[in-house]
């Protein structure tokens, strides 16, 4: 599953609002009062939400609100000066700072007034803003807070480190910047997919990739812009408006339309984040955007009957998603429970000429009617390349000769060594159900290779001038390893069947 949706309970959610929800959790709340033009509120954001994240990580009940006072009213809190920091404990203030706060002053204003408790702040990797940290082995199995780029590099790419030089200075208080030498990663080349170097390493709360776009200052800014860009922001009619102007044709946009907000946020607000570098999800409560989509749903309201019961309101039904894509509104059909099924819906809405290749398809693709040419990838890489390759092959056909899959090598690791041993990650193979035979070509793909590459595959192929891989006195091994990769598949989706059977 290439894109995994988060489903967790309302802890340290940070809610971008003029006022809390009704039912956002209040036990603890730390409200953050900002403006967007105040440089030293723009230093100290990060800090809160790195806060945020190690509370949400230690499973801590605490509501952080962050409240922009040139769009909202702050005079009744009597703010007369921000960044401000106001701290409440059930419903009554405990405790303000003024000003900017290194973060272990706001660590301390926390733990003491409040239960919670101070180790989950410790083993912090020190930074040092507008300069590139200088990092160890051992800070990879510490954990990075906020965004990291991360340059792993060699004797020979005294460029590159020129230039996240220069991105440190440019980004100073917003983003990390760190360098490792190639001679002390041995033991995180398998932990972070690198085969080769120079690897920049993108670190965001949840969010780790490799960086696969040109290797230039203009173009790694634009990247860390929308890195940094807020996820799962607020859509009104007129935003919506200005944003498919600024999109391209078929591109999607998908929305959380919603009544809840902390529901909305439960549901997707991780999911929005770590998935905002691939696809852009926006929430909206606006009454006029549910009228454009015809899309309504409902409030929790208070019956009219004697009992004066409150009538039971389905998630479903307070929190829809949808997807805008060429003028028109498509709903998700599946629960919101099932983060699957919606993973592979959001998929297939981002990328509708490509198939991903789960345990549900994986028989019906290794032993279809239909060759099938299959990216090889983790975390997504190149996907968007093999989508608009295959549209373009499907542009003015009623069908396609061929199938277009990917596989997340992640959710089948014993794939390449058991059937195309030795392929590196990206790759692009094409398999011939008829024959059993897998074709392909070693090569180490990327941006600027890939289209060429894989137009040629395919041409060698429809030409008969592949040559099967991996050699011919595997191909009866290999045939017998996809059995057994899907006799091991129907087994574990027996497993699963037989343990929810047990579980209802």
């Amino acid at each position: 599953m290439l894109l995994f949706i988060h489903f967790y309970s309302i802890l340290s959610e940070i809610l971008e609002t003029c006022t809390l929800p009704e039912n956002a959790p209040t036990n603890i709340v730390l409200k953050k009062f900002y403006r967007e033009t105040c440089p030293h509120c723009q230093r100290l954001a990060p800090l809160i939400e790195e806060i945020g994240v190690r509370l949400e990580r230690s499973n801590t009940p605490i509501t952080i609100q962050s409240v922009d006072c040139g769009k909202c009213e702050c005079s009744k809190e009597e703010i007369d000066a921000v960044p401000q920091l106001i701290l409440y404990k059930n419903n009554g203030e405990v405790g303000r700072m003024k000003g900017y706060k290194e973060f272990d002053e706001i660590v301390t204003f926390l733990t003491q007034n409040t239960d919670i408790n101070p180790k989950i702040f410790k083993h912090r990797i020190k930074k040092h803003p507008g300069q590139v940290v200088r990092l160890r082995e051992r800070d990879f199995y510490t954990g990075f807070d906020g965004p990291w780029v991360i340059l792993f590099y060699t004797s020979k790419d005294s460029h590159l480190r020129e230039i996240l030089n220069e991105v440190s200075k440019i980004y100073s208080e917003k983003l990390n910047v760190g360098e490792i030498p190639s001679s002390e990663t041995q033991n995180l080349t398998h932990r972070f997919n690198i085969q080769s170097y120079p690897v920049l390493l993108i670190l965001y709360n949840g969010i780790n990739m490799v960086y696969n776009h040109k290797m230039d200052l203009p173009t790694l800014s634009d990247y860390v812009d929308e890195l940094l860009e807020p996820s799962f922001k607020e859509l009104t009619l007129d935003a919506f408006n200005t944003t498919i102007k600024n999109r391209k044709i078929g591109d999607p946009i998908f929305i959380v339309f919603n009544t809840n907000l902390s529901l909305a946020n439960s549901y997707f607000r991780q999911a929005a984040h770590e998935y905002k570098m691939k696809a852009k999800i926006y929430k909206t409560s606006d009454p006029d955007l549910f009228q454009k989509a015809n899309i309504f749903p409902k409030k929790e309201i208070e019956n009219t009957n004697e009992t004066k019961e409150t009538e039971h309101v389905k998630d479903e039904d307070m929190v829809i998603l949808a997807v805008y894509r060429n003028g028109i509104f498509h709903q998700c059909p599946e629960k919101l429970t099932n983060g699957y099924k919606i993973s592979e819906w959001i998929f297939h809405a981002h990328f509708p000429h490509i198939t991903i290749i789960n345990n549900d398809n994986f028989f019906t693709i290794f032993h279809g009617l239909k060759p099938a040419v299959i990216l090889l990838t983790r975390e997504e890489e190149l996907v968007d390349q093999f989508e608009k390759l295959s549209a373009n092959r499907h542009i003015g056909l009623p069908f396609s000769e061929k199938v277009y899959g990917v596989i997340n090598v992640d959710d089948y690791p014993l794939f390449i060594p058991s059937l195309v041993p030795n392929l590196p990650v990206p790759s692009v193979f094409i398999y011939n159900p008829f024959r059993q035979y897998f074709y392909a070509q070693r090569i180490l793909l990327n941006e600027n290779n890939f289209n060429d590459f894989v137009e040629e595959l395919i041409e060698k192929y429809d030409e008969n001038k592949l040559k099967p891989y991996p050699p011919k006195k595997s191909y009866i091994m290999s045939y017998l390893m996809v059995l057994g990769v899907i006799i091991g598949i129907g087994l574990l989706l027996l497993k699963k069947g037989v343990a929810t059977k047990k579980s209802d």
